[in-house]
This record gives C-alpha cells, structure tokens and sequence, in this order.
C-alpha cells in the first residue's frame, strides 16, 4: 500500500495521448475514448465571447457569468482526467500533471502579464503604471483574486479604475483549485484504500467529499454575498462550488453517458437557453455569486453532462460549428488579451467615440492571434517540459504569424508616439500655479474663478491642465492624509488649518467628502483670520455612519469644542448604495440625518451649515479625463440628472431649518450637463467623486465668500 502511494506521488507516465484540461484544450465525450469534445469548444466560445462584450460594450448585463461557464467545464475536465488515469494506471501523475499546467497555462500569461505592464506606464500614466506592475506580482503567482478581494474591501481603492490585469482573479481561483483538489482526491484515494482494501468505490467517495466541500462553499457565497457582494465575487472560497459542480459531473459521467440519445440534444439545448438567460437577466443588482451564480453553473453543467455519449453535431450548431470550435481553441489567448486591450486603449482614445470600439476589438483580434500562434499552441507542442517532440527554440513561425506580429507591433508604435508626445507636452503641467483669488482681487480664470469671477476673471494664457490627466489620481495628499482615518479606525485626529488663534472658531467634519474641502479652506481661512479645525474619515456621516467607531468621541469633541461655526458634507446616496457595503437608501435615513444633525447644534451651541455634495461623477467622465491625450477643451462632461444624486442630503436639509446650507451645484453645473474639468483644472481625483486638492484650492475663495453669510458680523 505504501509503495503505491509513492508511485502515486511521483510516477511520470507518458500522458501524450491524454487529453489536458486547460482552458482551450478538449476531452473526450464519454470515459472510455479520446475523442474532440465539441459542446465544450462551444460553450468555451459562448463563454468568452460574452465576458468580453461585457467588459467592452458593456452588454449583454451578464456577460461575466461567462466566467462561471468556464469554472465549471474546469472542474470537469481536470476531474475526469484525474480519474482516468486513476482507473487506468492506479496512480496519478502529479509530476506530469502539473508538468501540463506549466506548459498549458504559464507561457501566454507571463507574455501578457509582461507587455502590459510594459505599456501600462505608457497608456495610464506612472501611477496606475506603478499599481498595474504590483497586480502583475500578485497574477504571476495566480493569487490576483486575493488581491481584487482586499482591494474591493479596501474603502478608496474601490474609487480607482480598474485595472488591466483585473482578469486575472479567475485564472487565480482556476489555479488554486488545481493546486489544492489534485491533492485531495489523492487523500480521498488513500483513504478508500486503506479502509477498504480497494478503489471500487472511488467516485462514491469523490463525490460525497466534493458534495460536502461545495455545499459549505454555496452556502458560504449565500452570506458573503449578502455582507459583502465585491469581496464575495473574488473570493476562492465562495467559488470553490461552481469548480465542484463541474467535479460531480465527471464523477457521474458513468451514469450521464446512459441518457436516451434522443434526449440530449433537447437537454442540451435546455441549458444552453439557461446560459443565455442568465447572461441577459442577471445583473448588477444581482445577488452573486450566491446564489444566482447556480443558474449558468448548472445550466453549463446540464451541456457537459449530456453530452457524454455524444450526439449529432447538426442538432446543436451553436456548440459544434466550425466557427465555435475555432473560437474555444483560441478562447484562452482571447481571455488574456481582450482585458489588457480595453483598459489600456481607454487611456488614449475617448471611450465614447466609434474608434475606440474599432480599435479594441481590431487590437483583441491581433493580440489573440498572435498569443495563440506564437506562444501559446508552439509552447503547447513543443518539448519542453516533456522530452519529446519538437524542441522550443526550433518551433517554426509561421507567415501569419509573422504578418500580425508586424502588423501589432505597427500598431504599438503609433499609439505609444502619440502617448509619448502627449507626455512630453504635459510634463509642465505639474509646476503650473495658479494665483488663488483674495477677497476684491482680481485672478485668472482658473478652475472654480472660471465660474464664479467669469465676469472678473484675466483669461489664461496656458491652457495645460493641471494637475496633469494620468496623474489626477494622485492629487488627493492634502485631504488624504495623517488627518484622514480609514474604516475601522478608533480614532479620529484632529487637525489645525488657519490662523493659530483665529477670533473664529471652524470646524470641518464628516467622510472624506468633507475632509475634500480642507484644501479649500486651508489659505483663505489664514487670509480671513479664521481657525479651522477637520475631523473627518471614511464612512463617518453622521446620521447613517458606516464602519465609524470613532464617530461618538468626535461628537462629544464639536460638543466641547466651543465652535462658532461647524461645516459638514458627506457621500451619503452614492456611499450609501454602492459604496457602505452596498445596503442601499432606507426611508428613514434623511430622518436619521436630521435627527442627527439637530443634536449636534443643541449640544455645540454652534451653527451647523451643511454643504452640499458634489455632483458624482460617471465611469465615462472619469475615463476621459484620464486620457492621455485629453485637453482643456476636451468635453468629458456628463448629464446633470444621474450627476446630482443627493435625495437623502437635500431631505435632511429640508428637514432641518435651523442649519444653514451651502449649494455648489452651480459651480460645476449648469442647467443639462456637470463639468469635469473646468478653467484648465481636472475637477475630480478618482471615482469616489474626490476633488482634485488642485480644484478644491480655487474652489476656496467662493466657499469662504458663503461660509462668511453665516458668521456674526465683526
């Protein structure tokens, strides 16, 4: 028995007849042949061809479950593989098995992660150049996923575009299942054997344990779900079940490969309808993965499962066509590249115009072929790692793809001339100021004095914008800084801006959409005298506060603090639903607020003057004044409608009379759209809707001019 296990554990047999279970190889349609399994091909083609018209066009709303089709033919074909050889040899490779994983998936995911992070810098700017390069570690080693979870429960990282190698999460819990289920079914295996002497009842066992190990893994999706929807949606742990199903087919495929040949086309076809309902019902608003992700992953299920014995390829074209066969065999170079292509040329061309969806799927098309030509099918069959067959460095390149190699590299080119000139042309845009307007100055038409001194205003000469579009993101130190705190935080500094011994006592107070403004008040509060004290952090609205726990201390601070005036904002509807763990608005929340709001002015004594939230800005706005080649005169406005969301704040107010209220809307808006840049400066930082500090500091005299209405006269 002990001998076994050893040559279990490390036997090398030659597996060159076997088919692998990588993402665009094939398996057999019944256990006992090696034959080309085309509904796989087929729904591999369904499946990513859905994934990335959702990442690009945004349509069907589904298209991601494409991800969950492609987690369960996987848990399939590795299964079935393992228990073939298995069967047939009493052991199992794991040498030779993760030999194939290697060669299989390793060659075209270094090559993509290695050329984005080569032009990230480039396209996005040297910040997201910087982050990118950190997402290629993690990716490299298949734990990316790992990385988007602590990223979308980190409060601000969630505001950031996405990043090109965002898709890489799922090849990460396709790998870890590899690593991990191998092992386990050896321990299974060894088991049975010691137990019972034999391996007859080796696929019972398999899919008791897999059955039991899925269900916590189902159940556990159903409530991270409901806690925590974006950190659910990466996690391995809440996926493990959809890579389980597809386990339970293989182990059953002695019972499935007994359906009534007359019914499988029927069944078939009954699952491909649940695929396609489920890429165009399911939604954002979706609860996912648990437990709507049971709708693509057992319809996927249904397709593999009846196709065991096999079936007329003419009863289910969209399977077994031509065309999807070639889509699956390159539905793995299409998967890698199609992401890095989109995020990246969304960095040099506008995303509303028709060029840009040219140029993507012109740019997808010639980096799958090259992937798949070039790398990924001459690694394949080549020797390395095997011993046999052609050697790598001998693998003979062919005309085409030396055609789209020229042609890509073509294509490259221009696009990085034009972002190195647009580079060169911004790189002054950094050292550019701006004189701040003084009460009865007169100053540029820079930023906010671009609205509200139009009238007053010396047109400006230099039109660069500032801060420079890739690094707008990075504009953001002065609010976010030491005297910011993050969720969970025990405790919220308190921070000193203004006169030292102003005869005015301000304080600033609320989520980091209050503590944005800091930079708006922090000259013109020293230039009028005034002492400005901030208290702010993430999640802390007061009324409908989020992972605050500093909140009640810092109330009882404004309560003591003899304050003549204090100032508070917040994030509240857009934080509210997407953001504080996605709950969503209650009636009660302006209540809450109001409430809120009016035992904060009985225990200050002060007066409370609301500010009102900036418009939010939209994923296209954001794009666009992140690209590269984006100027002053580049419109990356959006509809005034979507952008002035703030129900729960503007009821609160009206709630509250005794508050005073200060509205912007009309700095950044007029009457149908909502500016994003506005006099040569980049208004916002991230997708959070943060102002740039840049915009907030011309935004101060006019905020200082409003704050002063409701100041005692001297």
């Amino acid at each position: 028995m002990k001998s076994r296990i050893i040559r279990t554990l490390w036997s090398v047999p030659d597996h060159r007849h076997l088919p692998t279970a990588g993402p665009s190889e094939t398996t057999s349609p019944n256990p006992s042949t090696n034959a080309l399994r085309l509904d796989i091909q087929g729904l591999r083609a369904i499946a990513v061809l859905v994934v990335v018209a959702n990442h690009l066009f945004k349509w069907p709303q589904g298209g991601y479950v494409g991800v969950d089709v492609f987690f369960v033919v996987s848990g399939y074909l590795i299964t079935g593989l393992l228990l073939r050889e298995h069967a047939r040899t009493e052991t199992i490779s794991w040498i030779g098995f993760y030999k194939r994983r290697i060669k299989r998936i390793i060659p075209a995911a270094v090559t993509t992660i290695f050329v984005t992070c080569t032009l990230a810098p480039l396209a996005l700017g040297w910040s997201r150049g910087v982050r990118t390069a950190v997402d290629g570690l993690w990716a490299l080693f298949f734990v990316g996923n790992w990385r988007m979870y602590f990223q979308d429960t980190d409060y601000f990282q969630r505001s950031q575009l996405p990043s090109p190698l965002q898709h890489y999460w799922s090849l990460g819990v396709e790998e870890q299942f590899y690593t991990v289920w191998p092992w386990l079914l050896l321990a299974l295996m060894t088991v049975l054997l010691k137990v019972t002497g034999h391996l007859g009842y080796d696929r019972s066992v398999t899919a008791v344990a897999i059955t039991l190990i899925g269900g916590a893994s189902f159940i556990l999706a159903i409530v991270q779900t409901a806690e925590s929807p974006s950190a659910a949606y990466f996690s391995s742990l809440t996926r493990a079940w959809e890579l389980g199903v597809g386990v339970l087919v293989a182990v059953a495929s002695f019972a499935t490969v007994k359906i009534p040949r007359q019914l499988r086309p029927i069944l078939a076809w009954a699952g491909i309808a649940g695929i396609i309902a489920s890429v165009l019902l399911i939604n954002d608003r979706t609860p996912f993965p648990g437990p709507w992700a049971a709708a693509p992953v057992l319809s996927t299920a249904l397709v593999i499962a009846v196709g065991e014995g096999g079936y007329p390829n003419r009863y289910v074209p969209i399977l077994t066509s031509g065309l999807s066969h070639y889509i699956g065999d390159l539905s793995y170079s299409i998967y890698l590249a199609h992401y890095p292509v989109i995020i990246l040329l969304a960095g040099v061309i506008n995303r509303s115009s028709a060029v840009y969806y040219i140029a993507c799927v012109a740019g997808i098309a010639a980096a799958s072929l090259l992937s798949f030509y070039g790398v990924e099918n001459p690694v394949r069959k080549s020797s390395w790692l095997s011993g046999k067959g052609r050697r790598l460095g001998k693998v003979r390149i062919s005309r085409p793809v030396k055609v789209a190699a020229v042609l890509l590299a073509a294509y490259s080119a221009v696009v990085i001339t034009v972002v190195v000139q647009k580079r060169l042309d911004d790189r002054s845009a950094e050292s550019v100021t701006h004189a701040t307007a003084q009460p009865g100055s007169r100053v540029q038409c820079f930023g906010a004095a671009a609205v509200y001194a139009k009238a007053t205003c010396i047109p400006l000469t230099d039109t660069t914008l500032v801060p420079s579009p890739v690094n707008a993101g990075e504009d953001n130190k002065i609010w976010w800084s030491e005297c910011f705190i993050n969720v969970d935080e025990a405790v919220m500094p308190t921070c000193h801006d203004g006169a030292t011994d102003g005869a005015v006592r301000i304080a600033l107070f609320g989520d980091s959409h209050a503590g944005m403004f800091r930079n708006a008040l922090m000259e013109t509060a020293k230039a009028r005298g005034w002492q400005v004290d901030t208290y702010y952090g993430a999640g802390c609205r007061v009324g409908v506060p989020w992972r605050c726990p500093s909140l009640d201390s810092t109330l009882e601070k404004l309560a003591t603090g003899k304050y003549n005036l204090i100032l508070t904002t917040g994030f509240y509807d857009a934080a509210l639903s997407n953001i504080d763990g996605g709950r969503g608005l209650n009636p009660g929340d302006d209540v809450a607020v109001s409430d809120a709001w009016k035992k904060l002015i009985a225990s200050s004594g002060a007066k409370l003057v609301v500010i009102g939230d900036v418009p939010r800005i939209t994923e296209d706005a954001l794009a666009c004044i992140k690209l590269v080649t984006t100027t002053a005169d580049t419109d990356c406005s959006m509809e005034r409608g979507p952008a002035v969301t703030r129900v729960t704040l503007d009821s609160a107010v009206a709630r509250t009379p005794e508050a005073g209220f200060i509205d912007l809307t009309n700095i950044f808006c007029d009457l149908q759209r909502c500016r994003s840049i506005i006099g040569s400066a980049i208004v916002y930082a991230d997708g959070a809707s943060h102002l740039t500090d840049t915009f907030a500091a011309s935004l101060g005299p006019y905020l200082a001019d409003e704050i002063a209405k409701f100041l005692p006269s001297p």
